[in-house]
């Protein structure tokens, strides 16, 4: 499947909606693709794709980045592992969800450097003790704490970057065990109407009653369950030592083990 994607990958196009636009249309299909060229999105969007098929979840964060005088459009993969979301969301492509975000390991001076002191201090307060605590859910699948909201020995918190609907306005809260690292704000993205919006988009392949979220790969498991107990026993007949008779052939069945063994 992974295979087939490569080999039907496209460039991204805009159209013109009108004879008019046509102009337009190639402005905008040359930004699409230096903004894709940019951010290696073929790998990107291959990355995202595993992740849709086999754990069923995958998304990316398109975001702005200052870089200098300019300001250039990232496109960053958000790891299945580290993202959450409204547990309500029924959609696959969550456009129903209250809330998203998602949990990353961070060096505590990368985060004074980020986001400022008063962030560094924050953390550092993390690591010193205040609050310590640990995630109530999740697969941060992160050595050697997993699950935890502090990494003493290598000096990391686990910094959650979430978004959430409030008063019907998108706003975004970055924070950690020790506290928030930057104040609550707006969303600074917005879309075409000048609103608020989140720059996480996630998709799914399938959603359960339960709201789960799963991919193609769920569906091979009973068929790989059967294929593993058939193998298994074919190679415990063929391991073992059989036979069969009736009376007439065998007149003492003791003495027909001793002579096979």
């Amino acid at each position: 499947i992974l295979g087939m994607e490569v080999r039907s990958a496209t460039d991204p196009q805009a159209a013109p909606r009108t004879p008019d636009h046509e102009l337009a249309g190639e402005v905008a299909t040359d930004a699409l693709r230096y903004v894709c060229d940019c951010n290696h999105y073929d790998a990107v969007k291959m990355a995202i794709f595993e992740n849709l098929v086999i754990e069923g979840l995958g998304g990316a964060e398109i975001i702005v980045e200052k870089k200098g005088k300019y300001l250039d459009v990232v496109v960053k993969q958000t790891r299945w592992e580290t993202v959450f979301w409204d547990g309500h969301s029924r959609r696959k492509d969550f456009k129903d969800a209250n809330h998203m975000g998602h949990a990353t390991w961070m060096y505590v001076e990368d985060i004074e450097v980020l986001y400022g002191e008063k962030a560094g201090k924050v953390a550092e307060d993390s690591l010193a003790g205040v609050g310590v605590g640990g995630l109530a859910w999740g697969s941060y699948d992160d050595r050697p704490t997993v699950g935890q909201w502090l990494d003493y020995k290598h000096k990391r918190v686990l910094v959650v970057d979430m978004y959430c609907k409030y008063k019907g306005r998108w706003t975004r809260s970055l924070f950690c065990n020790g506290g928030d690292l930057i104040e609550p704000m707006v969303s600074e993205y917005t879309d075409e109407f000048g609103e608020p919006v989140c720059p996480i988009e996630l998709a799914s392949v399938y959603v359960d009653r339960e709201n789960a979220r799963y991919g193609l790969v769920r569906g091979m498991i009973g068929p790989q369950d059967e294929i593993n107990y058939r193998r298994s026993k074919f190679l415990h007949l063929v391991s073992t030592r059989q036979t069969f008779g009736n009376s007439a052939a065998v007149d003492n069945v003791d003495r027909v083990k001793r002579e096979l063994s």
